[in-house]
């Protein structure tokens, strides 16, 4: 379904304020969509979507397997590349930048 309006709320969703949690304990308790908390060696989230999902996402480099670079802000986190998240139903695609998660 495509709409006139190319700015629709539908076509593309609003970015989602990261909020960072205090422990993995905060984090899997109260399941805030876009919530995160950082481990030094990746980021667990929850996903910004609202399925509820948790996911994790290694910073690199790795020997091995996908990982993302880590601008190092804590309060205003940036991560590239994209992030697709294939491992959850709804399969979110998007971009956390400068603390806002942005659906492609």
């Amino acid at each position: 379904m495509t709409c006139a309006n190319h700015e629709c709320a539908h076509c593309h969703p609003p970015a989602l304020r990261a909020r960072r949690m205090p422990n993995i304990q905060a984090l899997r308790c109260q399941r805030i969509p876009g919530s995160f908390v950082h481990h030094g060696c990746g980021l667990s989230f929850i996903c910004p979507c609202g399925c509820g999902g948790e996911s994790y996402l290694r910073r690199g480099p790795v020997c091995c397997g996908p990982s993302w670079d880590f601008c190092g802000s804590l309060d205003r986190p940036t991560l590239s590349p994209s992030i697709y998240n294939v491992a959850m139903p709804c399969q979110w695609h998007g971009f956390l930048r400068g603390g806002e998660w942005q659906p492609c």
